[in-house]
């Protein structure tokens, strides 16, 4: 049943910065390329609640970068550049163009570990398409240069607009300068969005490292996937538990959140089981203020073949669980039975490690079919509409 085109990638010679004509570019049919204005209401920037326009761009922040400068962020200074990257954030809009041009430029603040597979596109027939088929994640093409062509968007026959999906890369840092179609092209509205909000607030396994720079192989993104929910990746490589992330969700709507940061909080410090703890509690309280209605899973520290802290931290990874188990079990009976704790290592397995500490892209999966078989989030619904669970992979 997948009606997914084929994608192409093009390598263009032209200047990243310029809209040149590139009718002359093999795939390319029915005239040349026009930019599109970057701020239009048609094209939806999703991932990120810090989108603005930039002279000639879009900067895509995730975050308040007043606040990451915070001293208690619990963002290092060799961890900044992370948290200037895009993991989870994508580009969406339906057009009728047969081809579509994306030009980005690498953001000189941010990391630049890797574009491979970094861009990744999906192309859905609104026509035919169900949402059940939006759940194959092998149905994406990847990317990894910052100046490339999509083509072969719809069907030479069809007049019916198509729905692109670019996902963004995850260690490498990107602005984006130009969103191109078809002269006599154009884009259009997409359908109202009613998916929850999720957030993800993490480390580096949620981030994406292990999985080269792919969000569509995040475990972040996969369980999005399966759930059907918005996803906001708030992790940063690095990042240890605070309270200032989650002060950036005052005011906005999220459905549902996981916090899986912990594992830094002992591998990179050298602070007291007390220290840690006062600091993982002003965490937990701040989003139970800041978020009075989501449902907020805890994930304690995943599997890991580490035995001893880098720094030093005077107490056992296991002694942290227990430590952040309690945090937990004690504001359970105030928070209106929204806030869930998961024990991490009952859903990871060291054969889902790719060097001991992160999730490779196998790994990332499992973990993802495991939590969410576990959340259960929308499932009854979903099995309701379609019939099938789709955690059974039948898809």
């Amino acid at each position: 049943m997948n009606t997914l085109f084929l994608i192409l990638l093009v390598t263009l010679s032209t200047d990243i910065g310029g809209f040149s004509d590139t009718s002359s570019v093999s795939g390319s049919t029915d005239g040349r390329f026009l930019p599109i204005y970057l701020p239009h209401p048609d094209i939806v920037y999703e991932g990120g609640f810090y989108i603005n326009y930039a002279e000639n761009y879009r900067h895509l922040n995730r975050f308040d970068n007043e606040l990451l400068e915070h001293p208690e962020s619990g963002i290092s200074d060799a961890s900044m550049p992370y948290a200037f990257t895009q993991t989870g954030m994508r580009i969406r809009f339906r057009t009728d163009s047969d081809s579509i041009r994306f030009i980005f430029k690498a953001r000189e603040d941010a990391a630049q570990s890797s574009l491979r597979d970094a861009f990744g596109v999906y192309v859905f027939r609104t026509d035919v398409e169900t949402r059940y088929e939006k759940f194959d994640n092998n149905s994406h093409q990847s990317f990894d240069t910052l100046d490339f062509i999509v083509a072969n968007v719809r069907n030479d026959k069809s007049t019916t607009p198509a729905e692109i999906t670019v996902h963004l890369p995850t260690h490498f840092g990107v602005d984006l300068y130009s969103v191109e179609i078809r002269e006599h092209a154009n884009i259009f509205p997409l359908p109202e969005d009613n998916r929850d909000v999720y957030v993800a607030i993490g480390n580096s396994i949620a981030h994406g490292t292990g999985v080269e720079s792919a969000t569509p192989h995040t475990w972040p993104h996969l369980f999005a996937m399966y759930a059907d929910v918005n996803l906001y990746n708030m992790a940063v490589a690095g990042a240890r538990s605070s309270w200032v992330i989650p002060s950036m969700l005052r005011g906005r709507k999220v459905d549902i959140i996981t916090i899986s940061t912990g594992f830094n909080d002992w591998m990179w410090s050298d602070n007291s089981l007390n220290e840690a703890s006062v600091r993982y509690a002003a965490m937990l309280d701040t989003l139970l203020i800041v978020q009075p209605e989501a449902e907020i899973w805890v994930i304690t520290p995943l599997v890991t073949t580490v035995e001893e802290p880098a720094m030093g931290a005077p107490f056992t990874l296991e002694a942290w669980r227990n430590e952040i188990e309690r945090l937990v079990n004690i504001r359970q009976e105030s928070a209106n039975e929204r806030l869930h704790l998961i024990h991490g290592p009952d859903f990871s397995e060291p054969g889902y490690l790719m060097d001991g500490v992160h999730l490779s892209r196998d790994g990332a999966r499992s973990f993802a079919r495991r939590l969410s078989d576990h959340i259960r989030y929308g499932w009854e619904l979903f099995e309701l509409e379609f019939g099938c669970n789709v955690l059974d992979g039948d898809h």
